[in-house]
């Protein structure tokens, strides 16, 4: 039986409260529960508050007692995993508390795969493989993350099928290639593709309405 809750700032999570002495956790978006403990204490709960601006869940207790729980008091942690290169760690404690997501914390680990990924694919674009799974492979142990890797790098096989169809100008090849291996559309080689394409298409324009 829920006794109270509340929803955090954005609406993305709920904290409720049940008879027993746990606040349960609860991802709106995905309809699944995070945590069955939250946060626990030592005598039963009547009452829970969000304050957003703080990040600041309050709790309040049968005993008259009022408990001041910071959300983002992992964050430390968080920066000392991160400054180890312990993503996998920063990662799982993240899933554990995706309050963190709201953290400068998260916004720098989120900045280093960006960074990461970008460095993979200027790799992957010269023809080198082994060097971009050799500066992915922290990330590997995150089940996400490692989804993503593998495919990206199975992608990557058809790369110089599709840079010798951009070469010989058989756009409409290339385009169909791009289709079936989205990573090719972040690469300057479909940039340049698209670029041609467009300049094509308005000499054409210009021949029609002349």
């Amino acid at each position: 039986m829920v006794v109270d809750f509340v929803c955090d700032g954005g609406e993305k999570y709920l904290f409720a409260v049940t008879k027993n002495k746990n606040i349960f956790l609860y991802d709106l978006e995905k309809e699944d529960m995070v945590s069955d403990e939250f946060v626990k204490v030592g005598s039963t709960i009547t009452s829970v508050e969000f304050v957003g601006d703080l990040m600041y869940l309050i709790v309040g207790t049968q005993d008259g007692i009022i408990y001041i729980y910071d959300v983002l008091s992992d964050e430390k942690q968080l920066d000392e995993m991160i400054g180890k290169k312990d993503y996998a760690s920063a990662y799982e404690l993240v899933a554990k508390n995706p309050m963190l997501r709201s953290s400068l914390a998260y916004a720098h680990l989120e900045k280093i795969w960006e960074n990461t990924l970008v460095k993979a694919q200027t790799l992957l674009e010269k023809g080198q493989k082994n060097a971009a799974s050799q500066i992915l492979k922290p990330f590997m142990p995150i089940l996400s993350k490692r989804m993503f890797i593998q495919s990206l790098l199975q992608d990557f096989v058809e790369f110089e099928k599709f840079k010798m169809l951009i070469t010989k100008k058989k756009y409409p090849f290339a385009y169909s290639l791009a289709n079936k291996y989205p990573s090719f559309k972040d690469t300057k080689y479909y940039k340049h593709m698209e670029n041609e394409w467009k300049k094509a298409f308005n000499m054409a324009k210009q021949l029609i309405f002349e």
